[in-house]
Formats: C-alpha cells, sequence, structure tokens
C-alpha cells in the first residue's frame, strides 16, 4: 500500500515524505527557538505590569494626591515603554537555526536535517558522483523520516 497525495492521487515517494517531515519538524523547531527568545524579552513589560495592579490592588493610590497619581502614572509608563525596548531587536529565527535544533534534539549523528537540505556542490556532470550524492540524499531522507 502506497500513500498517495490527497489531491492529486500521485504516489508520495520517501523523499517527500521526509521533505514533509522536515518540514514539520522545521516549523515546531522554530515556535520553540521564537518562544525561548520572546519569553525574556516579555518577562520585563510583564512585571511593569504585575507591578503596577500590585499597587493599584493595594490601593497606594488613594493616599497620594492628584499630582502624585500623575507622576506615579507616568513613572509606570515610562517604565512600561522602556520595558518593550528589546522587543525592538526581535528578530525571528532563520531556517538554518531551526534545522540545527532539529538535528541536535533528535540526537541522530551526521546531522540529517542539513544534509538533507544540502545540495551538490561539485561533480554534478559526473556520473559516480551524482550516484553517491542521490545515495547520500536517500539516507538523509530515510534519518529524517525515521
Amino acid at each position: 500500500m502506497t500513500d498517495r497525495d490527497a489531491g492529486s492521487g500521485v504516489p508520495i515517494g520517501p523523499e517527500n515524505r521526509a521533505r514533509e517531515h522536515l518540514s514539520e519538524l522545521v516549523r515546531r523547531a522554530t515556535a520553540s527557538l521564537v518562544w525561548e527568545r520572546a519569553w525574556p524579552i516579555l518577562w520585563g513589560p510583564l512585571a511593569v505590569l504585575l507591578l503596577f495592579l500590585t499597587v493599584s490592588w493595594l490601593g497606594l493610590w488613594l493616599d497620594l494626591s492628584v499630582l502624585g497619581r500623575q507622576v506615579g502614572l507616568a513613572l509606570f509608563g515610562l517604565a512600561f515603554l522602556l520595558s518593550l525596548w528589546p522587543a525592538l531587536r526581535f528578530r525571528m529565527p532563520r531556517r538554518d537555526l531551526a534545522l540545527d535544533r532539529v538535528d541536535r534534539d533528535s540526537g541522530a549523528g551526521h546531522r540529517p536535517a542539513r544534509a538533507f537540505e544540502d545540495s551538490l556542490a561539485l561533480g554534478s556532470s559526473d556520473p559516480g558522483s551524482r550516484a553517491l550524492w542521490e545515495l547520500h540524499r536517500r539516507r538523509a531522507a530515510r534519518a529524517v523520516a525515521g
């Protein structure tokens, strides 16, 4: 029994299955990397917001004059804006970092995800090189699919 593409009914080969599996793994690795980068950035604004809510819940604003409340609110607003400053430097992780994450977390040797994404640099006109490269790609596809 062979897997078939739902839209066209064309059989899905092992390389296509490996490519789909690798795409899903890269998507998950990217999501993990985004969260790992975003959480430290989000902690500052969240801490300022929680401190403001604590001060408000305890009713400390009631003991201040109108000017004191305005100054306190302005200070909290400034602290919140300053805590957002690291978010300006946030960058989405690149695909190569996600592939490295997949290779590292998989525990498989020889970096199969990176190998599957590689291309033949030299010797593409040599039949022996192409045959070795195809063997390498099939092994990488099996490792990625696993």
